[in-house]
């Protein structure tokens, strides 16, 4: 049961749906070395994001590693219904990237709501594709 709270912990970081999210898996993963280890490789890589100075700099390194690992579920991708996920969320990752970048031109109050907005899309995507790599069958 400790190690089920330190890889929540771990999720919370990203977000709160991804914390959900292990909660929901947590029967499959404790069965399945496999997919803990998929699950705990990917959280460390989005948690090292989490290390960044400023909020821009978490969700852009988050993006990435979100990204990274979506193009691992692109390439190992078995069926083309799954390989047309993996792509789309790609594409979300890019899109999210880019209006990250924008926040530069905003300030005050609205660069915060876009932040806050920008974080949830993160999370969303996150735990998406968190979920696609936990369930994967012998996904990379």
């Amino acid at each position: 049961m400790a190690l089920l709270g330190a890889v929540v912990a771990l999720a919370m970081k990203i977000g709160p749906r991804a914390g959900q999210l292990i909660k929901m898996l947590w029967p499959l993963l404790a069965a399945n070395p496999d997919a803990l280890n998929r699950a705990k490789e990917f959280l460390g890589q989005a948690r090292e994001a989490q290390k960044a100075q400023t909020p821009t700099a978490r969700l852009r390194r988050t993006v990435a590693a979100v990204k990274a690992q979506a193009m691992k579920l692109e390439e190992t991708a078995t069926d083309a219904q799954a390989k047309e996920r993996a792509s789309r969320w790609v594409d979300q990752a890019d899109k999210l990237a880019g209006a990250i970048d924008l926040l530069a031109v905003r300030q005050g109050a609205r660069r915060r709501a876009e932040t806050r907005r920008l974080k949830a899309e993160v999370d969303t995507l996150f735990t998406d594709v968190l979920d696609a790599s936990v369930r994967a069958d012998g996904a990379f």
